[in-house]
This record gives structure tokens, sequence and C-alpha cells, in this order.
């Protein structure tokens, strides 16, 4: 079969006869609009609308004479490749120039639906022209790029990506706090704000009741204006979490970068971004530093796991500690991580004999301990003193016993748990004890099923996290089979990791189905093991990958980093428009 090649004279030539079709499509698409009588001037067309015309319609002729200039001469693109050579320096200024105009022009159209409907109209008219201008810098942003060198072209492309999902990422966000998440009672916002607040006020001492752990609240009250009404605070509040998104978003790539391609790393980043951190990030609520921190303790633990080392020992311990602060959900993790690296020690011990490398592992989880207790010493001490409990929350130690959240209301909540331990007769505080008395097996078993099932639906919204879930987990199953020798020897390798693994996701899961009658919904719980859990399949496909495999692992990224980008023009601004997460 004859391969076809396109000259660079041939390619030119085709580019701006695009150009000129686009815009005569473009020119019809804002002919047909419909008519202003009201402000015509000729033919039914207002001065604007006509003027719109003739600068579209100048670029077609443009855009056509250069393509018969270009036929004719053939020199155009020698002399660009000339000019290239002569002076990159040069080169780089224009690509800069035209990718950001790129850029620019890319988000106008993306935010689209979050114009004003007092501007709907003007931008409708506007929208033919913008099109125009963006697909000409697109066509000229290829044209130019292919005269830089190829690492420069790969950092400008990348770049690009990045400042337009940032700008789209921000844009959106500021819009949901500013036009949706007006009420600060859903999801307990105004709570925080409050809280925020007494902690300010108090000087940093006021620790809460032992339902909102103190981290978020702590972070918030930095900005805390007193002077400010509640309103006041929480919209500032929601500005400040979508700056902190950002930087959580920042945090997390440097760490995917340092174990991932830079095409994995860019997709993962953007698959974390637009389908959980762009809905939750205008909310006055501590969800995202907690994905963050427990994404940080996923993290350290695979280090651990692999390679005990007292620095990541600390740090893990450190990492602990503030996620118990932003809430009391980690120690079902210290849990599963305690057994998967005890075990793999012990076996370790079994094969080699070596009394000194066991030691020193186990002195590195002890380690662990230590630092995540010495952290947590004041706010344990306290809670003992206060409460009676080291480890009390109102959430773990008595509502989760509870059949649903109104019984929760009626028991402990209705006798002061907040202030301290409830003025109630012993037997009637929801326990784990009175729980197994007073239900059969079948009650536990329909509780858990029927949990699952919203843990389920979860996954399935409000985000749009399950789609890339199940693409990826079909991928790393498909490698699986396919390459079955390099699976078991990745398998025998990493063993204690994927235990770890099998421990932590399941039990995770069918915790928050116990709490899901309490809760109302698992959304919330379920998403803080997103970041990991896509983490450490795309740590996965990358052990997977051979010369031979990583083409098809890269395409099945560029396919989902389509898929992200079609989501951002078309289908994420009309969610963040509508719903409230």
């Amino acid at each position: 079969m004859t391969k076809i090649k396109i000259t660079p004279q041939q390619f030119l030539t085709v580019s701006a006869l695009l150009i000129g079709l686009e815009g005569l499509l473009c020119l019809v698409y804002l002919l047909s609009l419909p008519s202003d009588p009201k402000n015509a001037v000729w033919l039914g067309y207002s001065a604007n609308r006509l003027l719109l015309a003739a600068i579209i319609l100048a670029g077609v002729v443009g855009a056509l004479a250069l393509a018969w200039v270009n036929w004719r001469s053939g020199d155009l693109v020698e002399k660009l490749e000339s000019a290239a050579k002569a002076d990159q320096r040069r080169m780089n200024y224009m690509s800069l120039v035209l990718g950001g105009a790129l850029v620019l022009a890319a988000l106008a159209l993306s935010v689209r639906v979050y114009i004003p409907e007092i501007y709907s109209i003007s931008y409708q008219r506007v929208l033919p022209l913008l099109l125009f201008v963006t697909l000409a810098l697109l066509h000229s942003a290829v044209l130019v790029f292919s005269q830089l060198e190829e690492k420069i072209r790969r950092r400008y492309l990348w770049g690009m990506m990045l400042v337009f999902l940032t700008g789209f990422y921000v844009g959106s966000a500021v819009y949901h706090a500013f036009e949706i998440n007006t009420d600060g009672r859903r999801s307990d916002q105004v709570s925080w704000v409050e809280f925020s607040s007494s902690v300010k006020n108090s000087g940093f001492r006021d620790t809460g009741g032992r339902n909102f752990m103190p981290g978020y609240a702590y972070l918030q009250a930095i900005f805390v204006d007193l002077e400010q009404t509640v309103e006041q605070q929480f919209l500032s509040g929601k500005l400040i979490n979508i700056g902190l998104s950002l930087l959580i978003l920042g945090g997390t790539g440097l760490i995917i970068r340092r174990h991932l391609p830079p095409l994995p790393s860019f997709v993962l980043l953007a698959v974390i971004a637009f389908n959980l951190f762009v809905f939750k990030a205008a909310y006055y609520q501590p969800e995202l530093l907690f994905y963050f921190v427990y994404f940080l303790i996923f993290y350290l633990s695979l280090l651990m796991l692999r390679e005990s080392n007292w620095k990541v020992a600390v740090l893990m311990g450190l990492m602990l500690a503030v996620g118990h602060y932003v809430k009391a959900s980690v120690l079902p993790g210290l849990l599963a991580f305690a057994v998967a690296f005890g075990l793999k020690q012990a076996v370790y011990w079994w094969r080699e004999r070596d009394s000194r490398q066991l030691l020193s592992s186990l002195l590195n989880l002890v380690l662990t301990v230590i630092i995540f207790l010495t952290v947590l010493s004041p706010y344990l001490l306290e809670s003992k003193a206060k409460y009676g409990h080291y480890f009390y929350n109102v959430n773990t130690t008595f509502y989760v016993w509870n059949d649903n959240w109104t019984q929760a209301l009626n028991t402990t909540r209705l006798h002061g748990d907040q202030l301290g331990w409830p003025d109630m007769p012993p037997e009637e505080i929801p326990s784990f004890q009175k729980y197994v008395r007073e239900h059969a097996w079948e009650d536990v078993i329909t509780r858990e099923l029927s949990g699952l099932g919203d843990v389920a639906l979860s996954l399935l919204r409000p985000y749009r996290m399950i789609p890339y879930q199940i693409l990826y987990v079909i991928l790393a199953l498909v490698l699986m089979v396919v390459y079955r020798e390099m699976w078991v020897d990745i398998l025998r390798r990493y063993w204690a990791i994927f235990l770890f693994a099998t421990f932590l996701f399941p039990g995770y899961y069918a915790l928050f189905a116990w709490y899901a009658p309490i809760s109302g919904s698992t959304a919330r719980f379920v998403s803080g093991l997103f970041m990991p859990f896509m983490f450490a399949i795309f740590l996965l496909l990358e052990r997977l990958g051979e010369e031979e495999t990583h083409f098809r692992i890269n395409l099945a990224h560029w396919v989902v980093l389509a898929l992200v980008f079609i989501e951002v023009f078309f289908f994420i601004p009309q969610r963040l428009m509508e719903l409230v997460f």
C-alpha cells in the first residue's frame, strides 16, 4: 500500500482552504440567527451584525487568498522554516502569543452557558466570529508549532491544555459559588462557618463538639473576618476553598508526575479535577482537603509497603494525624495498612530469617503510630477529660449504632452528646452491645445490603467518577489476561500492596454502607477513595506496560483526555448550573 505524503506547501494550502470554508459556515450561521427589526439597517440586519459579518468575510477572503498565493508560489512555508531556524527565540514568542490567544478563545467558547441571560443574545451574535477566530488560531498553531523543536512543542501543548483546563475550572467553580451554591444551610455549610468563626473568636482554643473535626475549621479560621456577616464569611470561605482546591490539585499533580509519564499524569489529574473536584470546590466543606490528605496517606502506605523507611514512617504518622483532625475516618485505613505491613514482614522473616530487618521494619511501624498519637495528643486528652474517651466522636461512638438519623436525633443528640457524655441511662445509650442485643442477623445483613446499594448509586451520581473507573479497570483486566506472566510477576513482587488494597477498598465500602441510613447519602464518603483507586490503577497499567502495550495504553489515555474535553465543553457546565452537590 502506497503511503500518501503531504508536503508542507500542500498542508498550508489545505489549512487555508479549511479556514475559508469554516469561515463561510460561521458566516451562514451568523446570518441565520433571528433578526432584530428594531435595529435593522440593511436587509433586516443590525449594524453590529453586519460589522461581524464583514470581519468574518474579510477573514474568509484572506484565507482563500493565502491558499491561492501559497499554491502558486509555494515558498511561504519555506520562509517560515527559514525564520524558525534563523531565530528560534522569536518563534517561541510567536508560539506563546498564538497559544495564549487560542486558549483565551477556547475559554470564551467553553463558558458560553455561564453568560448572564441579559448578555446571552449579544453573545449569541458574537459566537460565530469567536468560533471562526478559534478555528483559525487552531490551524495557525498547528503550522507554527510544527516548526518548533519537539521538546519545546510538547511543553507548549501540555501548557496550553493545562492553562485552558485551569481557567475553565476556576471560572466554573466561581460561577457555581455565586449563582448555585447560595444556601449555606445545605450540607451543614453554615455550621462550618459558625465553627470557624468560633475558633477565630476563641483564639484557636475551641475544638468543637466532637461532631465536626476541627482541622478544616482551623484552616478557614485563619482567613475569617469576625466583622463580616455569616453570609459574607460563607462567600469568602467558598472562594478560599476554590483556591485550596487548586493548591491540592497542584500537589497531587507533583506526586503523580513522580511515578507516571507526562500523558497518564495529565490524564489522571484531569479526571480527578473534572469528575470530582470541580463539583465540590465551591463549597464550605472539608471534603476536598480530606480527599487530598487521605490520598497522601495512601501514597505513603504504598511507599512503606514497598520499602520500609523511617522518614516515610514519620510523614505517614503526621498525615494520619492531620487526616484525623480533618475527618475521623483514618483509623480503618491504618488498621488495613498495619495488617498488610505486619504480614509482609512476617513472610520476609520466614523466608530470610533476618531478625534485624524485621525489627527495623516493626520499629518504623511503631514510629508511625507514635507520631500519629503524639500529634493528636492535645485533642485526645481533651476528649478524655471532657467526654470520657480518647477517640470520642458522636458519629462513630453513637450515631453509627442507630437505625436511622431520626433515631440518632432522639437519643444521644437530644441529651447533649456534643457537650459531654450524654445524660442518659447507660442501657439506653446506642452502642455495639445494645445493637447486637436488639437486632437479629437478618437486620444486619439487610442494612448492609441496602447500604451497598446506596454506595453503588453514589458511584454513579452526583459526580461522574464511575465511567472512568470502569474503563481503566477493564483495560487493566484485559492486560492481565493477555500478559499473564507479567501480571504474575507483578503480583509476586507487590503482593503486600495488593493485600492492602484488598483490605482497604472493600472494607471502607462496607463501613460506608453500614453508615448509609444515618448519613442519607454516602457520596461524600465514597468519593474519598476515588483518588487512591485511580492512582493505583494507573500505577498498575504503567507496570503492565511494555513497548508493544504502551501504544494501546496511551491510546486509551488520549481517548479519555478527549472525553474530558468533551465533558468540559458540553456536559460539566450544564451540571454545574442545574445541580447542588
